[in-house]
């Protein structure tokens, strides 16, 4: 059966959960707002603009351990992404005042982890060392402290910032892109990128040096104010190009959705 095996973070043998990387919450939210479903994209030329159902789960992890990671970090990382501890909006950001950005980051990297043991083709481009993992893997399951010397976290909230916005600030939440991961010239830092809720996320597996962890949008550990930068969705040359290819085969006609309001972007 596919729900009996080892839970991939406590090790122990039993029935599994059908587990989410990028959480449930998410995917329920757009396709509330989307009569029961989302649009897929993909970046397969042959394959059409089409409707999902689709929630890239997969069975990964025991009743408990689940329970651990929704409850510890999923749920305080939505809460955060989506304002429900009142962060003040600028005309150039958002600022967050009583954050807890060490349980924050183990939202975010707990995803990347999750994701990248996750056989879904959604997430196949999301890697991870096996040291890597095995670390995360214990920090999660016992909530250990990170240090800001481990792993740097950059965050962004996009906007349309064309003369003629298609996307307002509520359809860009609407908006998943598959994770992915960047390799940097002159460099052997990796980072795995994703943007949902709104938010543009990257988590470099390296620490950034110190002179450059002080920049705006990235997570300090330690503190807890926060102020994340509002960012043109097209200046993300991924979340571009996906686009553009959703504009175009709905324009060749490559699609089974009658109009083009993309909310589920798997860029696989």
């Amino acid at each position: 059966m596919d729900n009996i095996g080892y839970c991939k973070l406590c090790r122990c043998f039993g029935e599994l959960e059908n587990s989410h990387a990028i959480g449930d919450a998410i995917f329920k939210k757009i396709s509330k707002n989307n009569n029961g479903q989302g649009i897929s994209v993909t970046s397969e030329n042959s394959e059409p603009i089409q409707y999902t159902q689709d929630s890239w789960a997969e069975y990964q992890l025991c009743s408990s351990c689940e329970k651990l990671l929704n409850h510890k970090f999923e749920g305080y990382g939505l809460k955060a992404l989506r304002g429900k501890f009142k962060p003040n909006i600028t005309e150039y950001g958002i600022n967050f005042i009583g954050l807890d950005q060490q349980r924050l980051a183990k939202y975010f990297l707990s995803i990347v982890w999750r994701a990248a043991h996750s056989t879904h083709p959604a997430y196949k481009d999301t890697k991870i060392s096996a040291c890597e993992s095995e670390y995360l893997r214990q920090v999660l399951q016992n909530d250990e402290v990170i240090p800001n010397s481990k792993f740097t976290i950059k965050i962004a909230r996009i906007q349309d910032m064309a003369q003629k916005p298609i996307f307002t600030r509520e359809t860009t939440r609407e908006l998943i892109i598959s994770p992915f991961c960047r390799a940097y010239k002159n460099s052997t830092n990796v980072s795995v990128c994703m943007l949902f809720e709104g938010f543009f996320i990257e988590v470099f597996y390296k620490a950034l040096p110190i002179n450059q962890r002080g920049a705006i949008g990235m997570l300090d550990f330690r503190k807890n104010k926060l102020f994340v930068p509002f960012v043109n969705m097209f200046d993300i040359e991924e979340l571009k190009n996906i686009l553009a290819l959703g504009y175009q085969k709905h324009h060749t006609g490559n699609t089974q959705v009658k109009f083009l309001s993309v909310s589920a972007n798997n860029s696989t």
